[in-house]
């Protein structure tokens, strides 16, 4: 059995190789191979009358083209390169998922190589552990007193501390990697200030409020509101699935908190939105944390991108993230909390399919938050509000009430 599993899986990948580099191929006209211009390419300026020189063909993943025109071989590499990679390879190891667990394995170890093998950027950048800071360590003039290690990930790693001495803090750390080049470095040294300065106008009760921002050692630090606590990831780690009723509110809250950052001067994304970073505090509200902000300045400068591979969208994965990125990683992780398993990356989400307890109505929600294709996708996070509202009272309305007289529960009045 296992050997027929990894011939399942090595199948799907030397088609999609295949077809990647047939792609590749056609964009190369072979009377023009010589010269080094593909087909529907501008001519190259010549220089004092020299040939310039031919720079190797590298393949790019680029847009996909509203219409495909097959007798156009320009538009079929685009298409290929694309759409391929994208809508047809996840879309055959997304039939798979609903069979049984050994299939999904096969498929998230399938992605888990076409994801390298399209997005070079799904590669981790630093796969060394940071240097954990010794607890009573001291920064900011000793402002700020390492209390313990939170956890780290990607480039930052996190600590509970003490600003001033008594009021306690959450101070994320982030660390730019030593071969970088010092060009970058400044870059993103601007890129994460501006990000600070931008979260530190944010008031809303349910964001983790930016208190100040320093650099010390060749190291950046955010000092962040400490948020009292369980992320909805360990919730489901202790109990399992969430009701469709606590997700459903949940959800509802955190659409109202995207459509508050989205619709600021300057629009804020979160690029990091996942069960890890919502807090339900005990009086049952949630609480966004922890902003991609780093990762995105890593995305921006060295072409690579960070996070959650499950919660992120295509356009995400190319450096390219909008507000409607923070709706798809929404979608993914109301796909979480329905079912305690994660998504499918780069897959429209069905949680009924796993969880034949979440309703119809439920389901296409979340498939719509996790299209693809952001024209196909609910882009608007007040929209996404307005459609769980209607979700919520179309639940309503039919559950049962009780009915004092008769001492039972009995169906909603019509």
């Amino acid at each position: 059995m296992r050997d027929n599993n990894n011939l399942v899986e090595i199948f799907f990948v030397v088609l999609a190789a295949t077809l990647f580099f047939l792609s590749v191929l056609t964009g190369i006209s072979p009377s023009k191979e010589k010269s080094g211009q593909a087909v529907g390419a501008k001519p190259v300026a010549m220089a004092r009358s020299k040939r310039a020189p031919v720079k190797p063909y590298k393949a790019k993943i680029r847009r996909v083209p509203s219409a495909l025109n097959i007798h156009d071989v320009h538009k079929f590499n685009d298409f290929c390169e694309g759409c391929l990679a994208i809508i047809f390879i996840f879309s055959i190891s997304y039939s798979l998922v609903s069979r049984n667990d050994q299939s999904r394995n096969i498929v998230l170890s399938t992605q888990e190589k076409l994801l390298q093998m399209f997005f070079g950027g799904s590669k981790k950048v630093a796969a060394k552990v940071p240097d954990i800071l010794p607890n009573g360590t001291l920064l900011n003039f000793g402002r700020v007193e390492i209390i313990a290690p939170l956890g780290f990930g990607g480039m930052s790693t996190t600590y509970r501390a003490k600003l001033g001495g008594t009021k306690i803090v959450c101070l994320k750390e982030s660390v730019i990697p030593e071969y970088v080049e010092d060009a970058i470095k400044i870059k993103w040294k601007e890129l994460i200030a501006r990000e600070a300065q931008l979260l530190s106008r944010l008031h809303h009760e349910q964001i983790a409020q930016v208190f100040e921002f320093f650099s010390e050692n060749g190291r950046d630090y955010l000092v962040l509101e400490f948020v009292q606590g369980v992320s909805l990831r360990d919730l489901v780690r202790q109990h399992g699935p969430q009701s469709e009723q606590s997700v459903l509110k949940w959800a509802l809250e955190i659409a109202y908190v995207l459509d508050y950052m989205h619709n600021q001067r300057l629009p804020i994304i979160h690029r990091d939105l996942t069960p890890d970073n919502v807090i339900l505090k005990r009086d049952g509200s949630v609480v966004l944390i922890d902003f991609g902000a780093a990762n995105e300045c890593v995305g921006q400068i060295t072409g690579t991108s960070i996070g959650k591979r499950c919660y992120m969208p295509p356009e995400q994965f190319r450096g390219k993230a909008s507000p409607a990125s923070d709706i798809y990683a929404l979608g993914a992780t109301m796909h979480f909390l329905l079912t305690g398993s994660e998504p499918v990356a780069l897959s429209a989400s069905h949680p009924n399919q796993i969880n034949q307890d979440v309703s119809a109505e439920t389901d296409l929600l979340v498939a719509q938050c996790t299209q693809l294709l952001q024209s196909n996708r609910i882009c608007f996070a007040k929209q996404l509000a307005l459609r769980i509202e209607q979700t919520l009272h179309q639940r309503n309305r039919q559950a049962p009430v009780w009915n004092p007289a008769i001492n039972r529960l009995v169906a909603p009045a019509t």
